[in-house]
């Protein structure tokens, strides 16, 4: 999976007649800042999830 740090290290190649390195860079940026949110709420809700599973198993050896 990338990392936000994988795309910001990302460079493309730009060539005669290419795109516009400062759009690019700034684009590249914006998709960043989203992943980077995106992957910290993956993180977070994972851990939500472990945290409920362990809660789960308790409740249920308690009621056996």
């Amino acid at each position: 999976m990338l990392t936000p740090i994988d795309i910001q290290n990302r460079e493309i190649k730009s060539k005669m007649g290419g795109y516009d390195k400062k759009d690019v860079d700034d684009f590249l940026e914006e998709i960043r800042g989203s992943y980077e949110e995106l992957y910290k709420e993956n993180q977070s809700l994972k851990e939500k999830i472990s945290s409920l599973s362990e809660g789960t198993v308790s409740y249920t050896h308690l009621t056996l």
